[in-house]
């Protein structure tokens, strides 16, 4: 950080007394001295680079209006020269990061963490803190369109801190070993749609277990980390073999419609189960009697079998290397900067017209 204030400091008297800005030269610098890391000085930065928009704002206002801007513009000049003192300095450090890059790193502790300890909880407040003030300047300083990007990001960021930092290795399946670990993973995504500790049925037979040295918290967090790595496994499996995974089992029904048909019916435990997680029988709107869930039942296993014999169809050698095809946290992280160029534009939309 020394660095970046003699930087700061070395600028010429003459240069921001021209701008009549010594008072407001003065406080800015004082605002960065006070920072004590580089994700302080980031949280800094984006701050500053709002307000700067809002000034920017303010002065098309004015010259639109034929008012006096001399004062306004000097005020962004100055503004601008620390705003870019401070990126050459933050594009010169080895390690980069920035605020989205932070709320990955807790997060990825957050899901390591042991749940039931108060210092987990710090963590989310931490998270929480850090991404309701970079909503807040975006809402007030760009507006609705820069706070559904900010929505956009916080999912990204989400699925970046769950994501593995490198791709899985490679292995290699026979004919009979894939349409085995089909339908194991079908029946399995299938199970986790309809989990409850409550219902005696999962008690004995489950791909899900409980822990018992492990809270309820904890033990979710492994029930959904499983279901999270089957579906990146069987989408790797599908595309690996058929090239992608937007196929079509029939006419009219595509592989994803099959993934959405076991989040809504029990493959296993018969309609009493079915009754028992939907208390009142319904899916959406419509009221399902016992006949349509096993016309239904009948239906999607029809789908599971056609999806295999799609698969042994597909079959041209002995085995078949089953590559990882999901994203790295690395790709989330580009998906993230390509959502904070979008925010740029929306900088620059509100910045053009400003010229010295």
């Amino acid at each position: 950080m020394k660095d970046l204030i003699d930087s700061i400091q070395s600028y010429s008297n003459d240069k921001v007394e021209s701008l009549n800005g010594n008072d407001l030269f003065l406080m800015l610098l004082e605002e960065i001295k006070s920072l004590k890391n580089e994700s302080e000085l980031r949280t800094y930065y984006s701050r500053l680079s709002i307000e700067t928009i809002r000034y920017v704002s303010e002065y098309n206002r004015k010259v639109n209006n034929n008012e006096d801007v001399e004062e306004l513009s000097n005020r962004i000049e100055i503004y601008n020269l620390v705003l870019n003192t401070i990126k050459d300095y933050l594009s010169k450090k080895e390690q980069k990061s920035d605020i989205s890059n932070t709320i990955i790193r807790l997060l990825e502790k957050y899901y390591k963490s042991d749940k039931s300890k108060p210092d987990s909880n710090k963590l989310l407040l931490e998270v929480f803190n850090i991404r309701e003030q970079r909503e807040k300047d975006i809402r007030n300083n760009i507006g609705y369109d820069g706070v559904k990007i900010l929505f956009e990001i916080e999912s990204l960021e989400d699925m970046a801190s769950r994501s593995n930092k490198d791709k899985r290795p490679s292995y290699e399946l026979t004919e009979d070993e894939f349409i085995k670990d089909i339908k194991k993973i079908l029946y399995a995504i299938n199970e986790y749609n309809f989990l409850n500790d409550k219902i005696s049925y999962f008690n004995n037979i489950t791909n899900y277990p409980n822990d018992n040295t492990k809270t309820k918290e904890e033990n979710d967090e492994i029930k959904r980390n499983k279901y999270l790595s089957i579906n990146v496994l069987i989408n790797n499996m599908i595309i690996s073999l058929f090239g992608t995974n937007i196929i079509n089992i029939t006419s009219n029904i595509t592989f994803s419609d099959l993934i959405a048909y076991l989040s809504r019916y029990n493959l296993v435990g018969g309609y009493s189960l079915f009754e028992e997680v939907n208390k009142d029988r319904r899916l959406g709107n419509n009221i399902i009697s016992k006949k349509e869930y096993e016309d239904n039942i009948f239906e999607i296993n029809k789908l599971i079998d056609t999806l295999c014999d799609m698969c042994r169809n597909r079959f041209k050698d002995d085995k078949i290397t089953i590559n990882d095809y999901s994203k790295t946290q690395e790709d989330y992280k580009k998906d993230i900067q390509f959502k904070y160029n979008e925010l740029r534009m929306l900088v620059n939309r509100e910045a053009k017209g400003v010229h010295r």
